[in-house]
């Protein structure tokens, strides 16, 4: 597996933006972001740090839909693009 790891130590909200799919991923103080893809690809990770507590991480090469994991959990980005009904 091609695994690439980051720990948010730091910040008390960390938010992690994968592109170019532009989903974001929230960090809290400790927990641990971790990315995985099939052996055979080949690619590599950019890590773009910005000081208003966020990080952009850029996926380049041959590398596909990375499988994403918080502290060992499967994680599904935060959608900001949700509609949710209103109330009645």
């Amino acid at each position: 597996m091609n695994v690439f790891h980051l720990e948010n130590q730091i910040q008390p909200k960390l938010a992690v933006q994968l592109e170019p799919w532009a989903e974001v991923y929230y960090l809290r103080r400790g927990e641990t972001l971790k990315l995985e893809q099939p052996p055979e690809l080949k690619g590599g990770y950019h890590v773009i740090f910005y000081e208003a507590d966020s990080v952009s991480i850029l996926i380049d090469g041959e590398f596909d839909y990375p499988l994403v994991f918080i502290d060992g959990k499967e994680a599904t980005p935060f959608n900001d693009f949700v509609v949710y009904p209103q109330a009645s």
